[in-house]
Protein backbone atom coordinates (compact mmCIF):
# COMPACT_ATOMS: atom_id res chain seq x y z
CA UNK A 1 0.00 0.00 0.00
CA UNK A 2 1.29 3.56 -1.02
CA UNK A 3 2.60 5.35 2.34
CA UNK A 4 0.57 8.15 2.29
CA UNK A 5 -2.54 6.01 1.91
CA UNK A 6 -1.28 3.91 4.58
CA UNK A 7 -1.48 7.12 6.87
CA UNK A 8 -4.29 8.21 6.05
CA UNK A 9 -6.06 5.27 6.77
CA UNK A 10 -4.76 4.97 10.23
CA UNK A 11 -4.77 8.49 11.09
CA UNK A 12 -8.60 8.67 10.16
CA UNK A 13 -9.07 5.35 12.03
CA UNK A 14 -7.75 6.77 15.50
CA UNK A 15 -9.61 9.63 15.54
CA UNK A 16 -12.75 7.71 14.51
CA UNK A 17 -12.04 5.21 17.15
CA UNK A 18 -11.63 8.15 19.65
CA UNK A 19 -15.13 9.69 18.50
CA UNK A 20 -16.99 6.18 18.32
CA UNK A 21 -15.48 5.91 22.19
CA UNK A 22 -17.63 9.01 23.08
CA UNK A 23 -20.61 8.21 20.76
CA UNK A 24 -20.81 4.45 22.25
CA UNK A 25 -20.56 6.24 25.76
CA UNK A 26 -23.40 8.11 25.36
CA UNK A 27 -25.83 5.05 23.58
CA UNK A 28 -24.58 2.44 26.27
CA UNK A 29 -25.73 5.22 29.00
CA UNK A 30 -29.08 6.01 27.59
CA UNK A 31 -29.68 2.76 25.79
CA UNK A 32 -28.33 0.11 27.61
CA UNK A 33 -24.97 -2.03 26.64
CA UNK A 34 -27.30 -3.45 23.92
CA UNK A 35 -27.34 -0.72 22.12
CA UNK A 36 -23.88 -0.25 22.71
CA UNK A 37 -22.41 -3.38 21.13
CA UNK A 38 -24.85 -3.18 18.02
CA UNK A 39 -23.37 0.20 17.47
CA UNK A 40 -19.82 -1.35 17.69
CA UNK A 41 -20.64 -4.03 15.14
CA UNK A 42 -21.55 -0.92 12.80
CA UNK A 43 -18.92 0.92 13.51
CA UNK A 44 -16.57 -2.07 12.77
CA UNK A 45 -18.37 -2.43 9.33
CA UNK A 46 -18.04 0.88 8.91
CA UNK A 47 -13.73 0.98 9.32
CA UNK A 48 -13.76 -2.66 6.94
CA UNK A 49 -15.76 0.00 4.24
CA UNK A 50 -13.01 2.48 4.73
CA UNK A 51 -10.43 0.66 5.03
CA UNK A 52 -11.77 -1.54 1.16
CA UNK A 53 -12.47 1.87 -0.42
CA UNK A 54 -8.65 3.19 0.43
CA UNK A 55 -7.44 -0.32 -0.67
CA UNK A 56 -9.12 -0.06 -4.29
CA UNK A 57 -7.91 3.94 -4.59
CA UNK A 58 -4.38 2.38 -3.58
CA UNK A 59 -4.92 -0.08 -6.46
CA UNK A 60 -6.20 2.33 -8.85
CA UNK A 61 -3.21 4.87 -8.18
CA UNK A 62 -0.19 2.65 -8.55
CA UNK A 63 -1.73 0.51 -11.34
CA UNK A 64 -2.75 3.46 -13.72
CA UNK A 65 -6.01 2.05 -14.82
CA UNK A 66 -6.85 3.67 -18.45
CA UNK A 67 -10.59 2.93 -17.14
CA UNK A 68 -9.82 3.86 -13.78
CA UNK A 69 -13.97 5.06 -13.28
CA UNK A 70 -14.69 2.08 -14.24
CA UNK A 71 -12.91 -0.12 -11.97
CA UNK A 72 -13.72 2.58 -8.86
CA UNK A 73 -17.39 1.75 -9.56
CA UNK A 74 -16.93 -1.93 -9.29
CA UNK A 75 -15.11 -1.80 -6.28
CA UNK A 76 -17.77 0.41 -5.12
CA UNK A 77 -20.59 -2.06 -5.87
CA UNK A 78 -18.61 -4.63 -4.46
CA UNK A 79 -18.10 -3.30 -1.21
CA UNK A 80 -21.62 -2.42 -0.71
CA UNK A 81 -22.85 -5.80 -1.77
CA UNK A 82 -20.93 -7.15 1.06
CA UNK A 83 -21.67 -4.51 3.69
CA UNK A 84 -25.51 -5.22 2.74
CA UNK A 85 -25.94 -8.68 3.21
CA UNK A 86 -23.59 -8.59 6.67
CA UNK A 87 -26.40 -6.27 7.83
CA UNK A 88 -29.07 -8.23 6.11
CA UNK A 89 -27.38 -11.00 7.83
CA UNK A 90 -27.26 -9.11 10.95
CA UNK A 91 -30.60 -7.60 11.31
CA UNK A 92 -32.48 -10.96 10.06
CA UNK A 93 -30.93 -13.73 11.79
CA UNK A 94 -29.48 -11.96 15.08
CA UNK A 95 -32.21 -8.42 15.93
CA UNK A 96 -29.65 -6.36 15.60
CA UNK A 97 -31.08 -2.72 15.39
CA UNK A 98 -30.50 -0.83 11.68
CA UNK A 99 -30.24 2.98 13.52
CA UNK A 100 -27.48 1.58 15.82
CA UNK A 101 -25.63 0.00 13.09
CA UNK A 102 -26.18 3.17 10.97
CA UNK A 103 -25.27 5.53 13.50
CA UNK A 104 -21.68 2.97 13.92
CA UNK A 105 -21.60 2.92 9.97
CA UNK A 106 -21.80 6.64 10.09
CA UNK A 107 -19.14 7.20 12.35
CA UNK A 108 -15.99 7.08 9.94
CA UNK A 109 -17.75 10.00 7.24
CA UNK A 110 -18.25 12.04 10.26
CA UNK A 111 -14.64 11.84 11.48
CA UNK A 112 -13.98 12.64 7.89
CA UNK A 113 -16.54 15.68 7.53
CA UNK A 114 -15.05 16.95 11.12
CA UNK A 115 -11.37 17.00 10.86
CA UNK A 116 -11.34 18.20 6.73
CA UNK A 117 -13.30 21.20 8.15
CA UNK A 118 -11.02 21.69 10.83
CA UNK A 119 -8.11 21.28 8.38
CA UNK A 120 -9.69 23.44 5.99
CA UNK A 121 -10.35 26.24 9.11
CA UNK A 122 -6.54 26.11 9.82
CA UNK A 123 -5.42 26.48 6.68
CA UNK A 124 -7.83 29.53 5.83
CA UNK A 125 -6.44 30.62 9.34
CA UNK A 126 -2.59 30.24 8.62
CA UNK A 127 -3.14 32.11 4.66
CA UNK A 128 -4.84 35.15 6.70
CA UNK A 129 -1.78 35.50 9.25
CA UNK A 130 0.99 34.93 6.98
Amino acid sequence: MNKYVGEFLSEIIKKSFFISLVISGFIILIFGINGGCQYAVGFVIGIINFALLALGINIIVLNCFKRAALVQTLFFILRYMVIAIVLAELIENYGFNVYYMAIGLLTVKLTLVLFSGLLNLNIRKGSQNG
